[in-house]
């Protein structure tokens, strides 16, 4: 199986895509195409919530068209590379229990 997944129309949009490795938004569109964020998210399983942080933070780049935002194979590819190169990875913190009865 290979490393992306290909969208050969926009029918095929909503049908679910194996889940590629290593790399949760490696989805091949034609050069020079677009595809709705909504329509992304969905196929990689991400909630809007999530992508509204990776899009404040600068990590998934949108195109803005007439409101609504969509994504190019450009930054879909740019998004995939730094995920896997692990630009975006952090050291899990692990909260400290308070005791009982205050600090």
């Amino acid at each position: 199986m290979s490393d992306t997944a290909t969208i050969s129309s926009p029918s095929d949009w909503g049908k679910p895509l194996g889940v590629p490795s290593g790399v949760h938004g490696s989805i091949a569109l034609a050069p020079g195409a677009i595809i709705s964020l909504a329509q992304w998210l969905q196929q990689v399983g991400v909630t809007a919530c999530t992508a509204w942080r990776w899009r404040k933070k600068g990590w998934l780049k949108t195109v803005n068209i007439a409101g609504r935002q969509y994504l190019t194979q450009e930054a879909i590819d740019e998004f995939s590379q730094r995920a896997a190169a692990g630009d975006f990875a952090q050291v899990h913190k692990v909260p400290i229990r308070q005791r009982e009865g205050g600090l």
